[in-house]
């Protein structure tokens, strides 16, 4: 886009820039002009350049001027907007006029002597006089309403490029704030994985190790998306690994994270969660909140979903919840997930459903945890057809080969 700056001598460009607008347009008029008022001869065509110079320099010289007086004479005054609009109208049509007329003036005296005397001359001057501010008005305010909107666009990118940079750097932390996969020796193995439908997500998981080999881990979903969700996600991330260093089981915990939420947490707003601690020994206790139930995956691929659950938190000061109590087998597994997954959509609409995750969930179970969810992700990928996430898409998996020697991979490589 060019910028129209015809009215302003901030830099030796701009002065250039106003000589050879004002010089072009009083050529070009003053052909014009001179033509309708029949000039044919080259010496009335020069005569009329000329006079079109003086004109052109003579507004050009006053619109400058006016931009120099404008803001001593109209201060802005938010609160009288269409006052000061008003008045810088105004003035503007004013100087037009006058400097139209002092152009008329000293084309006079210079090039056509008597010219004004002329009732025809006068009338045809008095038109143009008014078409010409109405013109340069018309293009005053068109220079100003660019300059405005110029501004505008490189606030808005500008703005638009530190939001951007802000949700990269806030992804980047909440990424960080994810555990890394427990490998290893012992007992339990444990990884996860969270995939946002935007930038950031409202959904988590979490793990730790307690007293004595012992293994805390939980699943969420914040209601929403975006940074609230996510900010939100954060805190009650952070809040569930205090509340269970101070003890309880996971029914207690997650009844005391009820209570806290139910204190801050802002209206509209809730989580689901499910949270578990099993010990060495493969004695799991569970407690859910509102969440898609987990899927329990024996080693011999049978699958059962875990039934007792509660209401969401953050809404009801008695969200019913109940512990239940598992003892897992060498090879069994346990996988949670978001309904990001079980409500993943294909192209027509149909949802993944609970009986393709347990399907997907029993085909995996000789992986290793970070290989088994990456299984499942890609048959929710697969259904879905390479139609981008609705919703933040988080998948868990527990897996137990207690303290055999046995592979922990189950005999495999994978």
């Amino acid at each position: 886009m060019i910028e129209i700056r015809y009215g302003s001598l901030s830099s030796p460009r701009d002065v250039l820039r106003l000589a050879i607008f004002w010089s072009t347009f009083g050529i070009l008029g003053g052909s014009v002009v001179g033509f309708l008022l029949g000039a044919r001869s080259g010496d009335d065509f020069r005569k009329s350049v000329l006079a079109g110079l003086l004109f052109a320099s003579t507004l050009g010289v006053a619109i400058v001027a006016a931009q120099w007086v404008r803001p001593r004479w109209i201060p802005q005054e938010p609160a009288a907007a269409d006052r000061v609009r008003l008045a810088d109208v105004g003035l503007r049509l004013a100087v037009t006029l006058l400097a139209a007329f002092a152009g008329a003036l000293l084309v006079d005296a210079l090039v056509f002597p008597g010219f004004l005397r002329n009732p025809r001359t006068m009338g045809s001057i008095l038109i143009y006089m008014i078409a010409g501010a109405a013109l340069f008005m018309a293009i005053d305010y068109a220079a100003r309403f660019q300059r405005i909107y110029r501004a505008r666009v490189r606030s808005e990118e500008q703005y638009k490029a530190r939001v951007e940079e802000e949700m990269r750097t806030a992804a980047a932390i909440q990424h960080a704030l994810l555990p890394r996969p427990l490998q290893g020796d012992g007992p339990l193995l444990i990884a996860g994985r969270t995939i946002p439908s935007r930038t950031i997500a409202g959904d988590f998981f979490d793990h730790f190790e307690i007293g004595e080999g012992s293994l805390a881990f939980v699943i969420g979903d914040v209601a929403g998306k975006g940074p609230p969700a996510a900010i939100l996600a954060a805190v009650i991330q952070g809040m569930v690994a205090t509340l269970v260093s101070a003890g309880g089981t996971p029914r207690t915990i997650l009844e005391r994270l009820n209570q806290a939420l139910l204190r801050r947490m802002a209206e509209s707003r809730f989580a689901t969660l499910v949270l578990g601690i099993v010990d060495p020994a493969g004695r799991m206790t569970l407690a859910n909140a509102g969440h898609p139930r987990a899927v329990l995956v024996r080693g011999d691929g049978s699958t059962a979903r875990l039934e007792r659950g509660g209401f969401l938190l953050g809404v009801f000061g008695q969200p019913q919840l109940e512990d239940e109590v598992v003892q897992l087998a060498p090879r069994d597994s346990v996988v949670l997930f978001s309904d990001g997954v079980s409500e993943a959509r294909n192209g027509s609409g149909e949802e993944f459903g609970e009986a393709r995750v347990l399907a997907a969930a029993a085909a995996a179970r000789e992986l290793r945890p970070e290989r088994a969810l990456e299984a499942l992700l890609d048959e929710v990928w697969r259904f879905k057809g390479g139609t981008p996430p609705e919703d933040d898409v988080t998948v868990l998996v527990l897996r137990y080969h207690s303290n055999s020697p046995e592979r922990p991979d189950g005999g495999r490589g994978d």
